[in-house]
């Protein structure tokens, strides 16, 4: 890394990316490549053998990032990519985040430090959420600190950062005349009918106006008459079961995404924003989910109890080693 080479060298680095010598692992950062160099590197490392590669700090911008996401649509080999603090907006994170679903060997990809915008920041997690081969996503200052939904929702979401139908457990405040808010609970009561059979209140804690809303026996929010305006919160907690087998997240793992988590130059609604990332893709323990969460300050430690609450492998042991003093 940091040789000065510039987009002029780009060619010779393709050529050495697909010579016959398998090379395993290659750090390019800090060498000023620029979204034209990016592009030619790009095409290379569509057949390419690397299981490594960090790029960054090289200014590649959108127009690199594209080029990165069309090679990892085809690539069947790189396991992590280090694409941090390259000036990528959200066209370039909605173009990675529309090659994940065709890749299947990448385990960690890092845009730390890009401008990816609200747009490209939900991408990016959504795309996480449906892919089974990614488990380490990283956004930090990628994020800005008042990140709420996709079109700017009126209402913060505590807790959510960002809505997630793949793990949309977390607690809400949402602007009922605010059409992209609105949608947001469209969704989560299309989901709430969805999961009936779970025998569970997704809905808790609703409240409207300041005031505690109370449904008749035999009732819930589906029966509820929405108001057109108006602000209403509540946690929502999805009964969605674990899948067999599921294993918490590994200690080293877990260290990794703590010593960023824990960074006192984070906001705490940045921080929930990475345990939303993080949570949508690991399961953990109830003590895990403990260390979390002392790194938060009340309410906020309620708000990641609520979101980490259906993502833990020994539920029975949630209440004792999150709540105790």
């Amino acid at each position: 890394s940091d040789n000065g080479l510039g987009d002029a060298a780009a060619p010779a680095l393709a050529d050495l990316l697909l010579a016959t010598t398998p090379l395993r692992m290659l750090d390019v950062s800090w060498n000023a490549l620029g979204p034209g160099g990016a592009v030619v590197v790009a095409e290379a490392l569509q057949t390419s053998s690397l299981s490594r590669f960090s790029l960054a700090w090289n200014g590649i911008g959108d127009r690199g990032a594209v080029a990165l996401g069309q090679a990892l649509s085809v690539n069947a080999s790189l396991e992590f990519l280090d694409a941090s603090s390259n000036r990528v907006g959200t066209s370039g994170a909605v173009a990675i985040a529309e090659s994940l679903g065709s890749n299947t060997s990448l385990r960690s990809l890092q845009l730390n430090g890009n401008p990816l915008g609200e747009e490209g920041a939900l991408a990016l997690v959504e795309a996480i959420g449906r892919t089974t081969s990614v488990r380490d996503l990283g956004l930090k200052d990628s994020l800005t600190v008042a990140l709420t939904s996709k079109r700017n929702c009126k209402a913060s979401k505590s807790g959510t950062g960002i809505f997630d139908p793949l793990n949309p457990t977390g607690s809400y405040g949402l602007d009922l005349a605010a059409p992209p808010d609105r949608e947001v609970l469209e969704r989560l009561l299309e989901a709430d009918r969805m999961d009936e059979a779970s025998g569970i209140d997704n809905f808790r804690n609703v409240v409207y106006e300041g005031r505690a809303v109370s449904f008749p026996d035999g009732e819930d929010i589906q029966d509820w008459p929405i108001p057109e305006r108006g602000v209403l919160t509540f946690d929502y907690v999805s009964g969605k079961k674990l899948p067999g087998g599921a294993h918490p997240i590994r200690e080293e793992a877990l260290t990794s995404f703590l010593r960023s988590f824990s960074s006192p130059a984070l906001s705490e609604p940045t921080k929930l924003t990475m345990l939303r990332t993080a949570a949508t893709t690991h399961y953990y323990r109830a003590a895990q989910a403990r260390r979390i969460i002392s790194h938060l300050s009340f309410p906020r430690r309620a708000d990641a109890a609520v979101m980490l609450f259906r993502r833990i492998v020994d539920l029975g042991r949630f209440v004792d080693e999150v709540y105790r003093p």
